[in-house]
């Protein structure tokens, strides 16, 4: 069912983007006209023009967390997740961030290790998994970035029971095999 769900909802994202090439040129109008945000279902939130709902869940969660592992591929210094991340560190919350380990995250990654979150790298993981230290994990398609109002389908669920313990062997496997610790 929830396969099915984020079937529907991509393929009515990229049916609206489609039917706007007009001579080679993307209009973003169909898409502005479509509903920003799509509650499909209590366990899955899509946003389709405003990306700030997915970002607004990833906060949500934290904001119950007693711990918290994630991975993710870009950190923009700019993403209201950081301020929150810092703080939670700061508190003494246990933070393990994996992340590609590229110039442009180098500025955000060494600010959350500063706040004393533990910061691996990995050269080729995109995964986007959030583990808050509670029963489910939070998996998103949306980077640790600014919102932007450019139009883009950005998905979060919520993995419950085994697909949480799927999801966790996964960040077990990633930091295992990090190449890179940010001292």
């Amino acid at each position: 069912g929830e396969v099915r769900t984020l079937f529907e909802v991509a393929r009515s994202a990229y049916w609206s983007a489609t039917s706007e090439i007009r001579n080679g040129v993307w209009s973003t109008a169909s898409l502005n006209r479509n509903v920003s945000q799509v509650s499909v279902s209590p366990d899955i939130v899509s946003t389709t023009v405003d990306s700030s709902a997915v970002l607004t869940q990833m906060r949500n969660v934290l904001r119950e967390s007693q711990s918290v592992t994630m991975t993710t591929y870009a950190v923009d210094p700019t993403c209201v997740v950081l301020g929150q991340l810092r703080e939670l560190a700061e508190a003494g919350v246990p933070i393990t961030i994996v992340c590609h380990p590229s110039k442009n995250n180098a500025a955000s990654l060494r600010e959350l290790s500063a706040a004393g979150c533990r910061v691996l790298g990995t050269q080729w993981l995109h995964a986007k998994l959030l583990d808050y230290g509670r029963d489910d994990v939070l998996m998103v398609s949306q980077n640790l970035d600014a919102p932007t109002r450019k139009p883009r389908l950005e998905t979060a669920m919520v993995l419950r029971d085994e697909r949480a313990a799927d999801a966790r062997a996964w960040l077990k496997f990633w930091i295992d095999s990090a190449g890179w610790l940010l001292q």
